[in-house]
Order: C-alpha cells, then structure tokens, then sequence
C-alpha cells in the first residue's frame, strides 16, 4: 500500500491505493461493513485509510494462521527439550 498524503480518499483512490483492486470490490468491502463517510444523500463516499486497514486487518487470517504457528513450535520445542534431557 502507497503512502498517503491525505487522511480520505474517494472509492477510485482507494482501489488504487490498496494495489490497483477494481472499485466494485471497494464497494463490497463497504457492503461488509467497512466504516466510510457520506456528505449528503448522494454525495462523494470517502473512506478514511486508518479504517480500511484496520478492517482489512480484522477479516485477515494471518494472525490466527501465525498464533498456530507459534503454539506448535512452541510445542516441539518444548518436546525437543525434554527428550534431549
């Protein structure tokens, strides 16, 4: 992800920042529940760069994938030790 100059962007600059995805799928990530902001009834949506990240961050399931990492290491080395001694 690009670093940004602004706190909002719009759908298009979003999709862009995010690594040329299509807006359509910014459209979805809203439809999921992504926080974004509306001036008016018809007006330009923005979404705060903060907020995609951290949404993106909570439907991510790297942390679960690198917790279980973590726990079976853990678990063979702690193996490894009580069988080298």
């Amino acid at each position: 992800m690009m670093k940004q100059e602004t706190e909002f962007g719009t759908k298009a600059i979003v999709a862009k920042w995010l690594g040329e995805v299509s807006v359509r799928s910014v459209d979805r990530m809203i439809k999921a529940g992504c926080p974004h902001y509306r001036m008016s009834d018809r007006g330009k949506v923005l979404l705060r760069f903060a907020d995609v990240e951290a949404f993106l961050q909570r439907r991510s399931t790297k942390p679960a994938l690198d917790g279980l990492v973590e726990e079976v290491l853990g678990e063979l080395v702690a193996t490894n030790r009580r069988s080298s001694v």
